[in-house]
């Protein structure tokens, strides 16, 4: 009987999906569309509540705010100077944007050694590629002269990037911005690919493309990184070496140079790598930052043709860190 019950209902949804759809797609008022848009979204919702405390357990305020309050802002601002639609800032910008929001709140994560945080951190990216891909169909002809010259506008976005982790970042929220070593990895990168690329075509999708795949070689590079926090992975003149530093420190435990020893050793091997992985997800922060920048840039100067799909090689990159990062558990390795 419950089973033909939830056929009955299972049925009757698709009947409904496909009436409601047909009858709003239509319409000539955005709003009746937009509004039975809403209804299949909160019938989405109910749907994942039935998995469990989901959305209690998932949906953060905080995180949200971070998603939503930046492109509010930002389409305000280009409205104003650009009249620019601000659909069409949320089709090009908004998935990269949940993508660092998400890596901003990883990186907090893990600073926090705390798991339901790095899971929490996963939902602004799932938020915004659902409304990137809601704007898909948005287009303009041109994009209109702005008052304000685009480097202002690169700019104040600048600004509103590294103010989203005042946001997202608990205790010092400037922490992911300011390590040299990132810098120099990041700017070499798409510094040296920007000049490689050659002096055709235009500067703007050079520079798009030289951000898109210094983001994935960052990618890839803290991959190689990652595995090395492992001792497993140390060779064996790194493990005599370091057997030979802990003895000297043993003998002379005021030299100087047995300051990282002793810092490290004051943490456990869980907290070490926490500690590992959040500062390898800063570069990766610093590189999203500047592919936002590259998009805007883009967008402000009517080279779009390239941003969807440059968007979509960022999501498999993303989704590429979150699976070796942080992949979790699966029953396979019960039985193991």
């Amino acid at each position: 009987m419950v089973v033909l019950l939830d056929f009955v209902f299972v049925a009757f949804l698709l009947i409904v999906t496909f009436l409601g759809v047909r009858r709003a797609e239509r319409s000539n008022s955005t709003l009746v569309r937009s509004g039975v848009g809403l209804v299949f979204v909160l019938l989405m919702f109910v749907g994942w509540l039935n998995y469990g405390s989901a959305v209690e357990r998932h949906i953060s305020v905080r995180n949200l705010i971070s998603i939503f309050l930046p492109l509010v802002v930002l389409g305000a601002f280009f409205k104003w100077n650009r009249n620019l639609p601000p659909g069409m800032l949320v089709k090009y910008f908004a998935m990269p944007l949940g993508f660092y929001v998400s890596t901003l709140l990883m990186f907090d994560g893990a600073r926090q050694n705390s798991q339901a945080d790095i899971i929490n951190s996963m939902f602004p990216a799932v938020v915004a590629a659902f409304l990137s891909a809601a704007c898909l169909n948005v287009s303009v002809a041109k994009i209109p002269q702005g008052t304000l010259p685009w480097s202002v506008e690169t700019l104040i976005a600048a600004l509103i990037l590294v103010l989203i982790s005042f946001l997202t970042v608990s205790g010092d929220w400037f922490a992911p911005f300011y390590y040299r070593a990132d810098w120099m990895m990041v700017l070499g990168l798409i510094g040296s690919l920007y000049l490689f690329l050659g002096k055709g075509g235009s500067a703007y999708e050079k520079l798009g493309d030289a951000a898109l795949y210094s983001t994935l070689l960052v990618i890839a590079l803290n991959t190689i990184m990652y595995m090395d926090l492992y001792d497993a992975y140390n060779t064996a003149e790194q493990i005599e070496s370091k057997n030979d530093w802990v003895q000297r420190c043993s003998d002379d435990p005021e030299d100087i140079s047995c300051e990282d020893l002793r810092e490290e050793e004051s943490y456990s091997e869980e907290e070490y790598l926490w500690i590992g992985v959040s500062n390898l997800l800063s570069p990766l922060i610093c590189m999203l930052g500047i592919y936002l920048l590259s998009v805007l840039i883009a967008i402000t100067n009517n080279q779009t043709e390239k941003i969807v799909r440059r968007n979509w090689h960022l999501a498999e990159g993303f989704v590429f860190v979150i699976f070796v990062y942080f992949a979790p558990f699966s029953m396979l390795e019960f039985g193991s």
